[in-house]
């Protein structure tokens, strides 16, 4: 009886021994999991902010090249405008010498 009682509690005792040990099993496997939960939404941020990054230089390149642009386009109207005054001036210039010349004869 004492025997019977004693192969009992072993046989309880290592059931108890697997229960916590597969406890353990689990509990360390929860964790991991959420290790690797939160390393993929750290992961999907860094992405995410990779992304926003690539699209804000993108724009910044945009903005340079629009403002570029206006410059350029600046300096065409004006160079525009003085070749404008330049062309008259020589006109006016050709006109008065043929005055002159008319005037002298």
């Amino acid at each position: 009886e004492q025997d019977e009682r004693d192969r009992l509690k072993r046989e309880q005792d290592e059931r108890d021994r697997l229960k916590r040990e597969q406890e353990e099993r689990d509990r360390l496997k929860r964790e991991q999991d959420e290790r690797d939960k939160l390393k993929r939404e750290q992961d999907e941020r860094d992405k995410l902010k990779r992304e926003q990054d690539e699209r804000d230089k993108l724009k910044r390149e945009q903005e340079e090249r629009d403002r570029l642009k206006r410059e350029q386009d600046e300096r065409d109207r004006l160079k525009r405008e003085q070749d404008e005054r330049d062309k008259l001036k020589r006109e006016q210039d050709e006109r008065d010498r043929l005055k002159r010349e008319q005037e002298e004869r």
